[in-house]
């Protein structure tokens, strides 16, 4: 068990705590995809089991280089958020139907980690393959669900249950759904006592996360796919929220590198 689940660990009976997160060799993503400030954008269909469409959104993840801290202290994570957009004449906007929660994400070299949409309609999701990706051909993953996150009735936690998750990646195939040279396609299952959810993920070095598609119990299928990325501090004024987060995080910190160095007191 790492040091960041330890850390992060009280929060296991009210809500979701990764069993451990282990960081391997070699950069999967450019450095500009994940760290620091970010706005990913995703055009998202649900399906249901005979393919007739549910519902169409637009989500966007946002990312900072702000800690994600929780009341036992640091979690080794950093702050980030999934938000419905609308299309403006501007570019893109907050719907009104925002969300106020926020997530944490990690990233580095070797492992990517971060909360798929769950809130709203998108709560079931919650209990499908998390996006977690490691630079291997192979890994394995155990989520521990508090009673918090029940969801009837596909998911009727009393307590804690425990999702074990098996991944395999390679090189995207021909027939896959998304046509990007270069990318890899990421396979996973999820198994608990309610059954059995599965994902796939496409992921790009340049790009980050180019698709994925998630099938919840019922043979409900969420697809979502990437159609703008932005970077940097202008990726959050879509988010006046995190912006504002952001900047007094910056402040913050260098107030702290001016007193470091004896010029603010």
């Amino acid at each position: 068990m790492s040091s960041v689940l330890l850390r992060y660990v009280c929060m296991l009976l009210l809500g979701s705590v990764p069993a451990r997160l282990l960081a391997g060799d070699g950069a999967m993503f450019a450095k500009e995809v994940w760290n620091g400030p970010g706005l990913h954008i995703y055009r998202v269909s649900c399906t249901d089991s005979a393919g007739k469409l549910k519902f169409r959104d637009t989500l966007g993840f946002f990312t900072t280089d702000i800690p994600f801290v929780i009341h036992s202290g640091e979690t080794g994570m950093f702050i980030s958020q999934w938000q419905p957009l609308t299309r403006t004449h501007n570019g893109w906007e907050l719907a009104a139907e925002y969300t106020e929660s926020y997530e944490g994400y990690s990233a580095d070299d070797g492992e990517l980690f971060l909360h798929p949409p769950r809130t709203g309609r998108y709560r079931v999701l919650q209990f499908c393959p998390y996006p977690l990706f490691r630079n291997e051909q192979a890994w394995t993953w155990e989520l521990a669900i508090g009673g918090l996150w029940a969801t009837p009735p596909w998911y009727p936690v009393k307590g804690v249950d425990t999702f074990y998750t098996t991944y395999s990646s390679q090189p995207t195939p021909a027939t896959a759904m998304v046509a990007v040279r270069n990318s890899v396609e990421v396979k996973a299952t999820t198994r608990s006592v309610y059954g059995k959810t599965t994902a796939k993920y496409y992921l790009s070095y340049h790009k980050g996360i180019i698709a994925m598609e998630l099938h919840h119990l019922n043979g409900d299928i969420y697809r979502l796919d990437l159609i703008d990325s932005r970077y940097g501090a202008d990726a959050l004024h879509h988010n006046q929220q995190l912006l504002h987060m952001q900047q007094q995080y910056n402040s913050h910190k260098q107030q702290k590198a001016l007193q470091i160095i004896g010029i603010g007191r």
